[in-house]
């Protein structure tokens, strides 16, 4: 499913979308977190439609939204994004943010304490996180990937 950011349409990023969705997080194959990331980042598609299209589907589990959107969250924190484009996905996740639970489970709070889970996947009550994959996903964010697209990023804006 490799795609160039000039390649992206609707149909693959929302396959994209319900591969992240439907599997735990650290079963997302680095590819597709990476191939998630640089549309998160850089792609031209607005993502909030296509996000809340797969949202609101009949019969997704809320463990599936909160997967998805953990890792929306955790994505709309690097820089190389254009400022407004994660100011919208986060107001996007705020619309979501009552799939939250009020109470994680105690295995995630273990984990949690332990330094073993992340933040925002504890905060969206999940008990397994993305950042054994984000150490090879980390590359396409940087200042220099960034450039090479010959597009605005994050890293472009005053």
């Amino acid at each position: 499913m490799a795609m160039s950011l000039n390649q992206q349409n609707e149909a693959s990023i929302l396959r994209l979308i319900d591969a992240i969705g439907s599997q735990c997080p650290r079963q997302v194959s680095e590819k597709t977190l990476a191939d998630f990331a640089k549309q998160v980042w850089y792609g031209e598609l607005d993502l909030a439609p296509l996000l809340r299209e797969s949202l609101v589907q009949t019969g997704v589990a809320d463990e599936s939204r909160r997967r998805l959107l953990y890792v929306v969250d955790r994505l709309t924190c690097y820089p190389c994004m254009l400022r407004s484009k994660a100011a919208e996905l986060r107001a996007f996740l705020k619309e979501w943010a009552g799939l939250k639970p009020v109470q994680p489970t105690s295995y995630a709070v273990g984990l949690a304490s332990r330094h073993m889970l992340d933040k925002k996947a504890f905060e969206w009550g999940l008990e397994e996180d993305i950042t054994p994959q984000m150490k090879l996903v980390l590359k396409y964010q940087t200042r220099h990937y960034a450039a090479s697209l010959g597009k605005l990023t994050g890293y472009s804006e005053p």
